[in-house]
């Protein structure tokens, strides 16, 4: 199955197809379109599609070792039964959760679904993009016809908020300082509110970085003048009424589900 497609793949349309049944808001996905875009997505990264692959083969594996047959010849519900349980160990666990990851990475930032979810239309770019006598001093790589020679009292890696802050000092001092940044520049007519386009401009690996423990903790890492700076957020969910129940115990009184339920 190494030269499959995931399109072609039956265990990556299994799992696609397990992952992602119908709901009472969303249809199931379209397998075959999801998977087409996931094979055009890593087109360009081998690795990451040796990676999944290697995935896919030992879920197969892992279904075979405990029903005897290959995962994507099991009925839909016992499939679901499967990885339900696969879900609940402690190592097989966190295998799933990554391999299942880029599926629901291309599954949440589909355009239907994002549609169907409710999502916000793309944002307005600008018309017109200002120009400020800094920018002359950006230099991309790419546009060096040779070697560039630049001396500087500082060399400083990366122009996140360590990066820039520290290098905003240096120089505040009279020293000269160079930052090297991996990442291009970008200017607001690049945030166009649309994540399949702005994630691979902005984002190391596709933000696709995470840590392992005790629980599979994704930590995205900014490739972009700006670092981690630039794609750093907070996740915000609705506040449980427990909590505000709590609060309101400890003086917060107008903590309300239904004060707060606008916001």
């Amino acid at each position: 199955m190494g030269q499959l497609t995931l399109r072609q793949h039956p265990t990556a349309i299994a799992l696609c197809r397990a992952l992602f049944p119908a709901g009472k808001t969303l249809p199931a996905a379209d397998t075959d379109a999801l998977l087409g875009k996931m094979d055009a997505q890593l087109a360009d990264h081998p690795a990451l599609q040796r990676s999944l692959k290697t995935g896919l083969l030992w879920l197969n594996n892992r279904h075979r070792l405990v029903r005897g047959y290959a995962f994507h010849r099991a009925s839909p519900a016992r499939q679901a039964r499967f990885l339900d349980k696969l879900a609940t160990t402690t190592v097989s666990g966190k295998l799933l959760r990554l391999l299942a990851l880029p599926f629901k990475a291309a599954y949440v930032l589909d355009d239907q679904v994002e549609q169907a979810t409710g999502c916000r239309e793309p944002v307005q770019l600008p018309a017109q993009i200002e120009t400020f006598r800094w920018q002359q001093q950006i230099t991309a790589a790419r546009d060096c016809e040779e070697d560039l020679s630049l001396e500087a009292d500082v060399v400083i890696l990366g122009s996140g908020a360590g990066g820039a802050a520290a290098a905003y000092e240096l120089a505040c001092r009279g020293l000269a300082v160079v930052i090297i940044e991996e990442g291009q520049y970008y200017d607001r007519s690049h945030f166009n509110g649309k994540l399949t386009e702005v994630i691979p401009k902005l984002y190391r690996s596709w933000g696709a970085t995470v840590a392992t423990g005790n629980a599979i903790i994704p930590v995205p890492v900014g490739c972009n003048v700006g670092g981690t700076t630039t794609i750093n957020s907070g996740t915000c969910m609705r506040t449980p009424p427990s909590v505000l129940a709590r609060w309101r115990e400890q003086g917060l009184h107008d903590f309300t589900e239904q004060n707060l339920a606008p916001w």
